[in-house]
């Protein structure tokens, strides 16, 4: 199969290598050029547009930012949309929200295309070994055609169609806004335990043996040391999951909408790019 790949981040570059490495063809874009080196190596094709990517393709994978950032790579004289082959599968994995993806399917079959909103669950570690997992939203169908390229970067046994086109965003946004709370209220009981003379140790450790512990089984030593320099998801990608939470409800998120503005706060700060943890510490240390 020929499989074309727009958005060559850290996510983006491995998925591509699977691909590769279960013998499809590949061609990569990436916004900014000079990292498809490795997989130029491996055999992957370098295209100069999105367009230049998708054509001839069977199948296009947007690993991208956001919706802006999917619907410039669609959109456009040079974007996907132009050139995508008729019945090409459009495979979404980019975090969004489900109307941005009814939206975005609504272009895609306009241009004769198919399209699955299939965002990844997990990240930079199961990544890279091919165990990611995806609930995905498209016809039921199309996700059954996806699945053997699906599966070259996720756990089968991990791989579920929700529903309808949006079904599988809709997931990663109320999945995601879990971040943006309990690293809000890691932050604020690290505070308290502070106020309260407890030692950050014990107070971490008592954290990590309640209803925090997920979190801390991946972030505990980051929170410990205060090093976020090595981020597999960002304080600002964080915010943007959380601001997509909220605009997509149809009532009020009080508590992601208070976690989303120190989130907010702590960008301003200059922690934008540190790992999503590290808004823990901003929260500790403030006041």
């Amino acid at each position: 199969m020929r499989v074309a790949f727009c958005g060559l981040g850290r996510m983006g570059t491995l998925l591509a290598g699977h691909v590769l490495a279960a013998g499809h063809e590949v061609a990569v874009w990436n916004r900014t050029p000079g990292k498809a080196g490795d997989l130029k190596a491996r055999g992957a094709r370098e295209a100069g547009s999105p367009a230049e990517a998708a054509a001839g393709a069977a199948a296009v994978v947007l690993v991208l930012h956001g919706p802006d950032s999917v619907g410039q790579v669609l959109r456009g004289p040079a974007g996907v949309l132009g050139a995508l082959e008729p019945r090409a599968l459009v495979l979404d994995t980019t975090t969004i929200g489900p109307s941005d993806a009814r939206r975005f399917a609504a272009e895609v079959e306009a241009a004769g295309g198919r399209y699955l909103d299939a965002p990844l669950f997990g990240s930079v570690g199961p990544a890279a070994a091919g165990t990611l997992a995806s609930f995905v939203g498209g016809d039921a169908a199309d996700f059954a055609q996806a699945r053997p390229l699906l599966e070259t970067w996720c756990d089968a046994g991990a791989l579920t169609h929700v529903g309808p086109v949006g079904s599988g965003a809709a997931v990663k946004v109320v999945r995601n806004l879990g971040h943006a709370v309990v690293v809000a209220g890691l932050g604020e009981g690290l505070r308290l335990a502070a106020d309260l003379g407890v030692p950050r140790e014990a107070a971490l450790a008592g954290f990590a043996a309640g209803p925090f512990s997920w979190t801390l089984a991946q972030r505990q030593e980051q929170i410990a040391g205060r090093d976020f320099a090595d981020p597999a998801f960002t304080v600002e990608l964080m915010a943007k999951d959380a601001g997509l939470a909220v605009a997509e409800s149809r009532r009020p998120l009080p508590v992601v909408e208070a976690a989303l503005a120190e989130a907010r706060a702590a960008i301003a700060d200059g922690r934008g790019g540190d790992d999503y943890a590290a808004l823990a510490a901003w929260i500790e240390d403030a006041g």
